[in-house]
């Protein structure tokens, strides 16, 4: 209970939340920075700024991902149908929503499909294959992942969570709503967060400038240095 006068306390400490510090110091900057500001701001005991920071984090991580899927797929050289499908959806006039994003992850993911099934990922041709047991099952027929059935496809999901509590509307709720609804969907975060690790372990995300000098874009602590 809160002493009149004080601060109210809607997050527990750092401590107590279990924060995943294998993001903030080793995920390419775009997850580690949405990541790091989520935990911020509930450090400051800022409940729709978290709830804000989360969407944003979750958001990030289905976009970052979809993006290594596509470009892996591409780099692959995959069927001119394939290839024209991802093309038609990235180049919407319109701007894509997030279900674009998760179409796109499917379209690049799912051709791995008969290679998953024998085990033999690693003769793809692919440079992240592992993405797709992250996002499918193939025990039986062909289906979703249980993390990839939270982000889009029922009432339940981010997506619909993200429109019904970001879209027309929103602030209605108290403040100790928004920190339950935050700390309600950070251990998904976090598990998206768990099964990507080991894909992503041991790459780099880097840039390069228009003068040719490489920019390492990993981790959260500091800004991107050049190498």
């Amino acid at each position: 209970m809160a002493i009149p006068g004080s601060p109210e306390i809607f997050f527990p400490p750092r401590s107590a939340r279990g924060v995943l510090d294998f993001v903030m110091r080793h995920f390419p900057f775009p997850l580690a920075l949405t990541y790091a500001r989520l935990h911020e701001e509930m450090d400051l005991q800022e409940p729709i700024a978290a709830a804000w920071q989360l969407r944003d984090a979750c958001e990030c991580l289905l976009k970052f991902t979809a993006c290594l899927a596509v470009a892996d797929c591409l780099h692959a050289g995959p069927d001119a149908e394939r290839a024209g499908t991802l093309a038609s959806i990235l180049l919407k006039p319109q701007g894509l929503s997030l279900g674009d994003w998760h179409t796109l992850l499917h379209e690049a993911l799912t051709p791995l499909e008969p290679l998953a099934r024998a085990g033999s990922l690693a003769e793809s041709g692919r440079s992240l294959p592992e993405l797709f047991s992250v996002f499918f099952d193939v025990t039986g027929r062909l289906r979703p992942s249980l993390l990839n059935r939270k982000i889009d496809g029922d009432a339940e999901s981010f997506v619909a969570w993200r429109n019904r509590v970001f879209g027309h509307g929103v602030f209605r709720q108290e403040r100790h709503w928004y920190a339950e609804e935050t700390q309600r969907w950070l251990p998904t975060l976090h598990a998206f967060y768990t099964a990507l690790q080991p894909v992503l372990d041991g790459w780099l995300l880097v840039g390069v400038t228009p003068t040719g000098d490489e920019v390492s874009w990993q981790g959260a602590e500091a800004l991107p240095h050049t190498a």
